[in-house]
């Protein structure tokens, strides 16, 4: 049987005292996720759609290698499951019977936990980046899963962010190679009004950068912050830059501090609200050898001797550490 694990981070301590600062995490393995066709072990969901709704974990969709990384000649896999979790006698348990699913397989989306339902936006497939828009509600009387559309977002997107800001889902996210940003919100209150189109951001288009919002001691906003863009470079740019979208002036403004802004390169993290002020930043990648990695693809395939190039590409993935396992923590009104 294929398991994957999930893990819940429960804060024994937070004391702040200037540069005594002090953020310690417990982890603990919160649940176990099995697609119960295999006995090998479950190679983990990447991009999967997830959240909360009726005290509910819903995790859908997610894509990864079931039968080995690129160098051991695995494909990857965009899957439909939705796996639904409840807390029964203080321990998180999968209470699906394996017959819940998207109506397509899809990943590399946008979740927000809502008041209606966990929404999922954009991502996409093998194929293609898609503007879909979804809801997945949870209702635990009649022990099922129901799935409905929301208006599709005005282009397609994935590797996107979003966030919910009272009743309105906010999302950030620029199309690959053009580079198109597209910063907007749908009112819940109004979900027959579509998206509202908001100014973006003044930095660089980005995809694959952490959207978190918080309070920043004066106003509850969006915060924008990294990411990476690639266009019609080789490489991609991983960014270091960050902003904060006022809802209350309908406005960015950078985030100027030397550790959130200038001094590290950061895509492919996540980041979540902590308590009033402070947001948490888990894991990324700095781009160092995703660069590398991008470079050899670009020779595998302009190359008139491949073989070379795809050697070198799967002895760096066998050998590949993985995203970091660092956690910052920014303090939104100190920075």
């Amino acid at each position: 049987m294929k398991y994957t694990f999930l893990f819940l981070w429960c804060l024994s301590s937070f004391l702040l005292a200037g540069q005594n600062s002090h953020l310690a995490l417990n982890w603990d393995t919160l649940a176990i996720l099995s697609d119960g066709n295999s006995i090998n072990e479950h190679p983990g969901l990447a991009g999967a759609y997830s959240g909360i709704h009726n005290d509910a974990l819903i995790v859908a969709g997610g894509a990864n290698f079931p039968e080995g990384g690129v160098w051991e000649g695995g494909t990857k896999k965009f899957h439909d499951l939705i796996y639904v979790m409840e807390k029964i006698d203080g321990k998180l348990q999968r209470v699906d019977d394996g017959s819940f699913h998207l109506p397509f397989p899809l990943a590399y989306g946008a979740s927000v936990s809502s008041s209606i339902g966990l929404i999922g936006i954009g991502g996409n497939d093998t194929s293609e980046a898609k503007d879909i828009v979804y809801v997945l509600s949870w209702d635990a009387v009649q022990r099922e899963v129901a799935y409905d559309t929301l208006p599709s977002l005005p282009l397609p997107l994935t590797n996107l962010v979003a966030g919910l800001i009272g009743e309105e889902v906010y999302v950030a996210g620029s199309t690959e190679p053009d580079g198109r940003k597209f910063f907007g919100k749908l009112s819940l209150e109004d979900i027959h009004g579509g998206w509202q189109t908001l100014p973006v951001w003044p930095g660089s288009p980005r995809t694959h950068a952490v959207g978190v919002v918080q309070n920043n001691g004066s106003n509850t906003g969006f915060y924008l912050i990294k990411g990476r863009f690639k266009g019609d470079r080789v490489q991609s740019e991983v960014l270091e830059d960050s902003w904060f979208y006022n809802p209350v002036v309908n406005s960015w403004e950078a985030i100027e501090d030397a550790l959130i802004n200038k001094s590290f390169p950061l895509a492919a993290g996540t980041g979540i609200p902590m308590g009033a002020n402070h947001i948490l930043l888990f894991g990324g990648d700095d781009g160092s050898l995703f660069n590398q990695l991008e470079e050899l693809a670009h020779l595998i395939n302009t190359s008139e001797t491949p073989d070379i190039w795809i050697s070198k590409r799967d002895s760096l993935m066998r050998h590949h550490p993985g995203f970091n396992r660092n956690i910052w923590s920014f303090h939104t009104i100190t920075q």
